[in-house]
């Protein structure tokens, strides 16, 4: 549970996550959401907030490099679009955790895949990689949305 807290499941914010998913970070994911895992069309991760439903789309960096390479980023991205109203890219990770010998990414490299995805109307938020510091970021994010 959060530090110093004592929320009970009744309270903790409802999420529905792709049966897809990673199942270890959607068991790092139940430290701060009510989740329920079910097939989704578009997105990983969809949750409701006053500006209407948040769809995620949850890429670990190595994945999120290839998924680039292949074009299957920017199909993903675009049905997110069209699908929510508040489309995110959630990336986990740096380019330092990439193999150098099968990737030619740097910091530059992600930082304009992120701005590009943002002038098409996709929101881009970037944590460690960690399943509890991205399940706890991805919280934060919940808790900012909640409040705008």
């Amino acid at each position: 549970m959060r530090s110093g807290s004592s929320v009970s499941t009744a309270e903790l914010p409802i999420i529905a996550v792709d049966d897809r998913q990673d199942p270890l970070f959607t068991r790092a994911l139940e430290e701060y959401f009510a989740v329920t895992t079910k097939h989704l069309r578009t997105g990983d991760l969809v949750w409701s907030c006053p500006l209407g439903t948040v769809g995620v789309e949850d890429k670990g960096i190595a994945d999120l490099t290839s998924s680039r390479r292949n074009g299957r980023l920017d199909d993903e991205l675009r049905r997110l679009v069209t699908s929510y109203a508040v489309p995110v890219l959630f990336i986990r990770g740096t380019v330092r955790e990439l193999d150098p010998r099968y990737s030619d990414w740097d910091a530059y490299s992600l930082e304009n895949l992120k701005f590009g995805r943002q002038l098409h109307g996709v929101y881009v938020y970037h944590t460690p990689a960690s399943l509890h510091l991205a399940a706890e970021g991805l919280y934060r994010l919940h808790l900012y949305l909640s409040n705008p």
